[in-house]
């Protein structure tokens, strides 16, 4: 499955402005709950964040993936946020400009997986530099379609 296809305009932030990780992922967090993406936005910030106090989710790249399994969450759904100059996820190497956030029902993970270890291999493909120059959610979304055609689904 290709993020691209479960993400929306409504689902991406092009200029995130955030104080900290925690800000950034409340952000995105709101996105789902205005879409009505996110049954239990309460819930699902206070599950990320607890994931997140005991496993920071930076990758490295300047890419970051807050994520977790919800109890009443009926399919997996992603927002994304560019944050610039970048978020404290406490990644090897540095800040995450890219913030991915990742949200799956419960007893499905072998698909949060499967999307987890896609972000990866297209981070690891210099995603975060091909789309840190977009300024809206339609470019950012057009960016990792175009990004996400050279790869196979898993």
């Amino acid at each position: 499955m290709k993020l691209s296809h479960l993400l929306d305009t409504r689902h991406v932030l092009a200029v995130g402005q955030a104080r900290d990780a925690h800000d950034g992922i409340e952000q995105l967090v709101g996105l789902l709950a205005a879409s009505g993406a996110v049954r239990d936005p309460a819930r699902a910030l206070e599950l990320v964040l607890e994931r997140e106090r005991e496993y920071p989710t930076g990758i490295g790249s300047g890419v970051a993936i807050p994520h977790c399994n919800c109890l009443d969450q009926s399919e997996a759904v992603v927002a994304l946020g560019l944050f610039e100059p970048g978020l404290d996820f406490q990644a090897p190497d540095g800040p995450a400009s890219l913030v991915f956030l990742l949200l799956s029902p419960s007893g499905n993970s072998g698909g949060h997986l499967k999307l987890l270890a896609r972000i990866s291999r297209l981070a690891r493909h210099d995603l975060c530099a091909r789309l840190r120059q977009r300024r809206t959610a339609a470019d950012l979304l057009q960016g990792l379609q175009e990004a996400e055609q050279d790869f196979v689904d898993l």
